[in-house]
């Protein structure tokens, strides 16, 4: 038999036990806690449990058995959990906030194909067109600046992105950051950025775009197109004044148009690997809740031997591709186009076809079959096309708890993550209101 506790003996909620909860339930314990019956008992229980919350007040649900006050609590905790509002964001970075730690309802990770190369894409500029064996979530609190990784009596040169000893600054580490996406300091800062193998790419300028000589500021977005994986801050001080940098401990960098107020940095890596019979996926999602993997795009090398022609327009079948009119997808030599009118490739028009347009104005004047079935024997071409049946894989699922506060979530395969999570009632309510308010206004 489970023996009496006060009820200002319980732990914190997240170090709450059964023990604890039978204890503090037990019915020799209602003289120490004060409390009139066991069920107010546990109304106080689910109250310390989850915040504080006050508007569960229907108890004729509850078991009636007063010999088994712990069902009772156990029913009383659910229901308070399902009564829980859920609220989704979604966006390169999925920015929320909450004041429960339980696990999130869904987190999926959306997978796209990238294309890497610089200057026009073209027969004799092709691109590279890459898929991924594995995938990184990465979760950070609101402030993404780690103090402790700061590096203090040195500042950027915007030339070069490297570093130069100067006793009135301080340099963060590599920030790991999406094309797209703003953020916010609490003080003018250097915005330096890189690619994802840390090589210099440029300073930021308010206008979105990328130089090698700049200037500081407070926000900005991360430009699209250049291949920004990490972002530098570079604090300076003034030199009219004796600030001491080895103190400067509440720089913050936050997601949006505001700064946070100062929180202490706070990250965690989510690792996932996969293999597949696939090889790399070039499109689909990832759902860490349920542990499915769905590819929804694939790759194919473009057979020359089976082009054919029609017209003045060169056709090539893929295997499995969904049909319909201007399907998205990738290709590592050609623009992908919507209609005859460009040059390029064009996915899909009411069958499962690629057409291959104005090779003959681009390409060395090709005009015959023979020819192009040549071309495309020596100058191998790549096409990501949608499938027509998604291809599902069941992995490790994995279970992620927010942060307490802000929370930032993301992934590294270049797609938007989606996040479900609990919400408290009153900070749903203000959500709402906000959002009706910004309608209105």
């Amino acid at each position: 038999m489970a023996t009496s506790k006060k009820f200002s003996q319980l732990p914190a909620a997240s170090s709450i036990t059964n023990n604890d909860l039978a204890a503090i339930a037990h019915e020799d314990a209602l003289a120490e806690t004060g409390y009139e019956s066991q069920k107010a008992t546990m109304i106080q229980i689910g109250k310390k449990l989850l915040g504080d919350i006050e508007y569960v007040t229907d108890l004729s649900g509850f078991p009636s058995d007063e010999q088994n006050p712990f069902a009772a609590l156990l029913y009383l905790r659910d229901s308070i959990l399902n009564l829980l509002p859920v609220d989704e964001v979604s966006g390169a970075v999925a920015n929320f906030e909450t004041e429960f730690a339980l696990p999130l309802i869904d987190v999926k990770a959306e997978i796209k194909a990238v294309e890497t190369g610089t200057g026009a894409k073209s027969p004799s500029n092709p691109y590279v067109i890459s898929g991924f064996t594995g995938m990184n979530l990465y979760q950070r609190g609101g402030n993404l600046f780690n103090i402790s990784t700061k590096t203090d009596g040195k500042a950027l040169k915007w030339a070069d992105g490297d570093t130069f000893n100067d006793v009135k600054s301080i340099v963060s580490d590599y920030i790991e950051v999406k094309e797209g996406v703003r953020f916010t300091s609490n003080y003018y800062v250097q915005w330096c950025c890189y690619d994802k193998d840390k090589n210099y790419l440029g300073n930021i300028l308010q206008g979105g775009l990328i130089t090698t000589s700049g200037s500081d500021s407070m926000a900005n977005t991360i430009p699209s197109g250049y291949g920004v994986y990490y972002l530098r801050l570079g604090y300076r001080s003034s030199q009219n004044n004796n600030e001491d940098m080895t103190e400067k401990t509440d720089i913050v960098l936050s997601v949006g148009n505001t700064a946070l107020p100062f929180e202490p940095y706070n990250g965690t890596i989510f690792p996932v690997s996969w293999q597949t019979e696939a090889g790399e996926v070039f499109g689909g999602y990832y759902d860490f809740t349920t542990g499915k993997l769905v590819a929804t795009m694939a790759k194919e090398t473009v057979v020359a031997n089976s082009i054919g022609m029609s017209v003045d327009v060169f056709t090539y079948n893929v295997s499995g591709m969904k049909s319909g009119n201007a399907m998205s997808g990738n290709c590592n030599r050609f623009n992908v186009v919507s209609s005859s009118g460009s040059f390029g490739v064009r996915l899909g028009a009411n069958n499962a076809t690629a057409y291959f347009y104005k090779l003959k104005d681009n390409i060395t004047e090709i005009t015959d079959l023979a020819s192009c079935k040549q071309w495309f024997t020596d100058n191998p071409v790549d096409i990501v096309y949608p499938l027509a049946t998604p291809v599902e894989y069941d992995l490790t699922p994995q279970q992620i708890l927010p942060l307490l506060g802000v929370d930032n979530i993301w992934n590294d395969t270049n797609g938007d993550t989606t996040v479900k999570y609990k919400l408290g009632i009153q900070k749903y309510i203000d959500k709402k209101i906000a959002e009706v308010q910004a309608l209105v206004l």
